[in-house]
């Protein structure tokens, strides 16, 4: 099988016995919404000026 179709069977269109697209879906899930909550707690300056650190180093892990 081609890498390229297969690449996008993963991330694209997901069938209920694929393992590798559930593995690779979960965590780009689970990002997504980590990246939402660190966002919008970026937005309180409080919050940002004293979790400054933590926030840049989410940021630089994505």
């Amino acid at each position: 099988m081609n890498i390229r179709k297969r690449a996008f069977e993963i991330i694209e269109k997901s069938q209920g016995n694929d393992i590798a697209s559930s593995v690779f879906k979960v965590p780009i899930i689970i990002l997504i919404l980590l990246n939402i909550i660190a966002v919008t707690a970026a937005s309180y300056n409080s919050f940002a000026e004293t979790h400054a650190e933590g926030l840049f180093r989410f940021e630089f892990f994505q």
